[in-house]
């Protein structure tokens, strides 16, 4: 790219770079890290132009790392982005080209592999640039062997003043991170619990698929198989329990299933400092573990997993959706949450701050809550002036489900009591 630009701009800068070199210069905090110089160049950064996706320095080396146009010449960017965060102490920016509907014969010529959404950021804060140069591009796909040369000066400002408008489109796109040091995870134990009713299939796969996952995250744990009743549940699944991993402990419940009860009883057995809980089946990809837990660790005392959130990705039957979206807009209205998805089971809190709602909201022998467990929960966190986050996630519904017409029917009898109290 730094020949090309050498070739076509004389060795100056665009719009297009001024203005991104500023606006990645603002963000800076403390050292940096720039990964991919030359036209980029940032005063005071280490730059280095290789090294991806295994870079040469420690973990935490550089309080921030820029990615400016790289992850798109790579190709395949996951451990790319795994390695800028484990080199970043404080946080990571990328830039990269966006949508693969503008590619066209300008990527081939410059190296671009492939071009970028939004979601495929999920878990960073993402924002479009350059919303005037959509035109451009699409402009290149149809007239082949356009000139790429300096614009006339009075076109070049214009397109630098253009630059500073920010619009939910355009043909870059930035994603920044900001993340939790190292040493504050080291110092904290997380209490994961995930009721299973009915699953004694999945069982042994899922647990030693969590061992895995959690094994590799940098906290101490430990793990609460929450039994909701389940008569399927028998001995030869609880011996396996009892096989696998010292930190997987299974908790009986013998009314049920409940739904949400027996969960929020077991809370009262954690010993970490932060609760986790997710169902056994997975539906939420366990990638975003560790956003949660950086939400408490930033100071939140709820962080919930959601499917609503902008980069959010959920892959479930339309007439689901098509209940689920506005079921959830409807109770933010009338409760006030603010809150995109109260239902996913996919939540951390504070070990104190859990402890203390399952005192306010109790267990239901009537078993009729059901699914209002989680809105209820909520809606005493908000009067109590909980600091609430919400971080979004990727959620595919497996093929068998739970939702049934008349436990749902009871859920909302509750909750129109509920309101009434």
């Amino acid at each position: 790219m730094d020949k090309l630009n050498e070739e076509w701009l004389r060795g100056e800068l665009n719009f297009y770079f001024r203005y991104k070199r500023i606006l990645l210069e603002s963000k800076i905090e403390g050292t940096c890290l720039n990964v991919g110089c030359g036209s980029h160049l940032i005063k005071g950064a280490t730059n280095i132009d290789e090294g991806l996706p295994l870079l040469p320095y420690a973990d935490e080396s550089f309080d921030t790392v820029v990615c400016s146009d790289v992850l798109e010449h790579i190709g395949p960017h996951r451990q790319a982005l795994a390695e800028l965060l484990r080199v970043a102490k404080r946080k990571v920016i990328v830039t990269v080209p966006a949508y693969m509907w503008l590619l066209s014969d300008y990527d081939e010529l410059v190296g671009h592999k492939r071009r970028y959404v939004a979601k495929d950021f999920t878990g960073f804060h993402t924002e479009y640039l350059f919303w005037h140069c959509v035109p451009i591009l699409l402009l290149r796909r149809v007239v082949k062997n356009l000139q790429h040369r300096m614009l006339p000066k009075l076109v070049e400002e214009l397109f630098y003043q253009l630059s500073k408008i920010h619009l939910p489109f355009g043909t870059t796109l930035l994603a920044e991170k900001r993340k939790v040091p190292q040493i504050a995870k080291n110092k904290i134990k997380i209490s994961y619990f995930i009721p299973i009713f009915n699953e004694p299939h999945i069982i042994k796969r899922d647990i030693k698929a969590l061992n895995y996952v959690l094994n590799r995250l940098p906290y101490g744990h430990e793990v609460f198989i929450v039994n909701d009743s389940s008569p399927k549940f028998t001995g030869d699944i609880t011996a396996q329990i009892a096989r696998g991993p010292h930190s997987v402990k299974l908790l009986n419940y013998d009314l049920g299933p409940t739904r949400r009860e027996n969960l929020g009883k077991a809370f009262q057995h954690a010993t970490g400092d932060v609760v986790l809980f997710f169902d056994m089946d997975m539906v939420a990809s366990l990638r975003f573990i560790p956003d949660l837990i950086d939400g408490i660790l930033e100071s939140h005392d709820i962080v919930i997993g959601s499917r609503y959130m902008p980069n959010g990705r959920i892959t479930r039957k339309w007439y689901k959706w098509l209940i689920s979206r506005p079921v959830n807009a409807i109770v933010s209205l009338i409760f006030s949450t603010g809150i995109r998805d109260h239902f996913a089971g996919f939540k951390a809190f504070r070990v104190d701050v859990i402890k203390d709602l399952m005192c306010d909201v109790g267990y239901d022998e009537s078993l009729t809550r059901g699914s209002f467990w989680d809105l209820e929960l909520l809606i005493r966190a908000k009067l109590k002036n909980y600091k609430i986050k919400e971080v979004p996630i990727w959620w595919k519904e497996k093929k068998k489900s739970g939702l049934s017409l008349k436990k749902e029917w009871a859920a909302f009898l509750y909750m129109l009591r509920y309101m009434l109290r």
